[in-house]
């Protein structure tokens, strides 16, 4: 399997959802992460490879949610032939990219929930979700 069609296969179900979002058919956070990650991994279970795709899009309610405890909104584990696996936390905001500037909502949760996504693993990320893409 060429990382290409990978690549390709996520890139189209990333521009499905920003255009949903363009639409204001999705607009919350948390709407837009699940329904990033199922087209996602519709997208590449046609595939039909040895590629593996393993997502939690984490409960957000509450003071003992998972994204409270984890500092994340999404993990993902990624394996390749068996044998190369590869997992990372996300924590998602909604932003927007104007004129070349990307902004978003200053959280002031937002410089914890990354520490605790970095105590839990060094591949953490921040994406931010604006009406020209996911950056």
């Amino acid at each position: 399997m060429r990382i290409s069609k990978i690549t390709n296969s996520i890139r189209e179900s990333t521009n499905r959802v920003i255009d949903k979002f363009n639409k204001n058919q999705i607009g919350e956070e948390q709407d837009i992460t699940a329904q990033l990650v199922g087209d996602i991994e519709k997208s590449l279970n046609q595939l039909k490879n040895d590629f593996k795709i393993e997502t939690k899009v984490f409960t957000s309610r509450g003071r003992n949610s998972e994204e409270s405890i984890v500092g994340a909104d999404l993990g993902v584990i990624l394996e390749i032939n068996g044998t190369v696996k590869k997992a990372f936390l996300s924590q998602a905001k909604i932003g927007n990219y104007i004129n070349g500037n990307l902004t978003f909502k200053n959280d002031i949760n937002l410089q914890q929930q990354c520490k605790k996504m970095l105590n839990i693993t060094s591949d953490s990320f921040v994406f931010i979700y604006t009406h020209k893409g996911i950056f």
